[in-house]
């Protein structure tokens, strides 16, 4: 049980972490429509790291 506990504390500390980095960007992105861009290139982006393409982020 404390197992369970120490590791969604460290999932959620990682998670507020990125989002702490990162809120100036987001904030930046204020239009739905500039963050459904960046999610499409993003999902592009990560396919062709899948199929085994060189990706520059």
């Amino acid at each position: 049980m404390l197992k369970t506990i120490f590791t969604r504390a460290a999932w959620l500390f990682v998670l507020i972490s990125i989002l702490w980095l990162f809120h100036d960007q987001f904030y930046l992105l204020k239009t739905v429509s500039v963050q459904n861009d960046i999610l499409n290139e993003l999902v592009v982006r990560l396919k062709k790291v899948e199929t085994g393409h060189r990706v520059s982020f």
